[in-house]
Formats: C-alpha cells, structure tokens, sequence
C-alpha cells in the first residue's frame, strides 16, 4: 500500500516518457475511472481512450460519466453492446410490487446482489419506498459483511454524489440507514435468517451466486414457490446466477441439487453498464475523430454488435480483438 498514491479526477501524471495519463469518472462504482493516455512523438499528439466499466447517466447515487474529446484510438467494453436496459422509472414500482407480494404471502424476497455499487442502489431505493409511504415496513437485510464496509466508504466519499442524492442528505434523510434496514456481519447472525419467517427482504452477495452468503440464503429458501429471487445485475455464462435466470432446474450447490420453485425476476434497469444506446450517446458526444476502434469486455454477440454500431459512428478501423491478438502501431 505504501506505493499507492492518490490521483484525482482530470489531472494528468506522467505514466511514462512522452506519455500522459488522466483518469475521468465512468460513473460505474464509486472511484471508478474511465482513462485517457495522450502519447507525444515528432511534435504530434495520439489520445487513447480506455473506458473500463462504463456507467451511465441519471442513475442514483452518483455522477454521470464525464464525456472525453478529441479521442484517436477507443478501447471500450461491451457488456450491453447489442441490448437496450428498460427505463429506469420501472425500478420502484416493480421493487413496490414484489415487496407487496411477499407481504402478502410471508414470503422472503432474495436480492444477490454486487457488495460495491449494486447494493447501495438497492438499499436507495428501497429507502425512497418507504420514505414516500407507498408500502407497511418490511425487514430489510443486507447481510454481506463487505458489502456494509463498502456502504460506510459511499458514506465517507458524498463528493461523488449526484445532485439528487446530496439534496437527500442536506434534507436530513439517511438512505443507507432507514429504519426497517438491518446490517449483518457475523456468521451467526446470518444463519438466524434462515430460521427467520416472512415477509423479509434479504440483499447478499455475491452478485452471480458464485459464492457467499447468497448461495446459503438460496440453498434455504429456492424451493419454497412463495418465494422471489431477484435479479439486478449482469448474470455472465457458466454462473449460478445465469443458470438460475435462464430457469435451469435443479442446479447444484455445495454439492446437492435443489429444485428451482422459486419465482424468478430480474430487474435490467439497474444495471451499472452503459447499454448499446448510451455507449452510442457517449460516442456520439465524444467526436467523429477514432481513427482506431476496439471492442472488448463482452460476450461476442455483444461485442460485434457494438463494433457495428461504431463502424455507423464513424470510426475508420474496429476490431473485435481474440485472446492473444495483438496489435502494433496503434499510436
């Protein structure tokens, strides 16, 4: 750790001779960072733009992503490169709904959910419901460990804000800690879930039900059909999470099979990823001047798909580049 150094948003450092890197905010996760490196030879200058993560605009919590100019060559993800999320006004009346539902039934409402982003989005929103009064207090539980270490971080960083959030705070409101909401961090306190009737709303990680709590929550609770597992984030190939959205039954966990008779939503408006609409906004604002485009961080179809609305765009060159490929004199 003693040879990290901060380095905030729109200044520049020397990342090598002749080359000037500038980190700019993706509007992804809280820090997140999209890259710019601006490489001199012969008195001319080349800018290479990497997106990383690129998030997107009036989503709660944080900033929208800073637009970067005059880009010559683009290394951008492509996570939702041929897909289109639903609006995000859809986000609280479905959370509406299926919290009445499992009120209703006494059932459990299971969120897997990304520690670092995607929880605190969810625990937002939920807060909002129950601020306006549109629905009787459930128990809430967010029960990963890291993810309430990383909600007391959001808490400490509130000059990433947006503009909405920060009048939530000025107003006196605490969106990461309304009444109902409940932080486990010991194991012990987490298998009392388990044990625990309805109606209850648990948010655990991780996020594709690869490991965690999530996956104990789910072992207790997949079978019963008044229950709801809810999906708000991406589910990549050969996961849990994509298995039990694609309603593979059973699936397996710590080695037993179990049947999947809960009820299973997702909720797309919430992802973190540009969809193919923004990224297409984004390089729309950026300039007709990508000489070089590559398309990466993405299943195929998603990737080549983004590489043609690029090409629509503009750009003169883009590839879609496979593992190991490599690519000389791009700058």
């Amino acid at each position: 750790m003693e040879r990290f150094r901060e380095v905030p948003y729109e200044t520049g450092f020397d990342a090598a001779p002749g080359a000037t890197a500038m980190f700019h905010d993706a509007g992804h996760l809280l820090g997140s960072a999209s890259v710019t490196l601006d490489v001199r030879s012969g008195g001319a200058r080349k800018r290479l733009f990497f997106t990383g993560d690129m998030g997107r605009r009036d989503m709660p919590i944080l900033l929208d992503p800073t637009v970067v100019a005059d880009v010559d060559v683009l290394i951008t993800e492509s996570t939702y490169g041929n897909r289109v999320h639903p609006p995000k006004a859809d986000v609280v009346g479905r959370l509406k709904a299926f919290i009445e539902d499992i009120t209703a039934q006494r059932a459990k409402l299971l969120i897997p959910s990304f520690s670092v982003g995607r929880t605190q989005e969810i625990v937002y929103f939920l807060n909002e419901i129950y601020e306006q009064g549109r629905i009787r207090p459930v128990p809430v539980f967010v029960d990963s460990p890291l993810s309430s270490k990383a909600t007391d971080v959001y808490e400490r960083h509130r000059e990433c804000f947006d503009e909405a959030a920060n009048e939530l705070l000025m107003d006196g409101d605490q969106p990461f800690h309304f009444h109902n909401l409940n932080y486990t961090t010991s194991t012990e306190e987490s298998k009392k879930l388990n044990d625990r009737p309805g109606p209850a709303i648990i948010v655990s990680a991780s996020g594709m039900c690869e490991g965690g709590r999530i996956v104990h929550h789910l072992m207790n609770n997949i079978e019963n059909p008044r229950n709801i597992i809810l999906f708000v984030g991406y589910q990549a190939e050969n996961t849990l999470g994509r298995r039990i959205v694609e309603h593979v039954s059973p699936v397996r966990m710590f080695g037993r099979e179990f049947q999947v008779n809960a009820r299973i939503h997702t909720i797309n408006a919430l992802s973190a990823h540009a969809d193919r609409d923004e990224l297409c906004d984004y390089f729309t604002e950026m300039g007709p001047r990508v000489e070089k485009a590559f398309v990466v961080h993405g299943e195929v179809e998603q990737a080549e798909s983004l590489a043609v609305s690029l090409r629509d765009l503009g750009a003169a060159e883009v590839f879609v580049p496979e593992p190991g490929q490599k690519f000389e004199g791009v700058l």
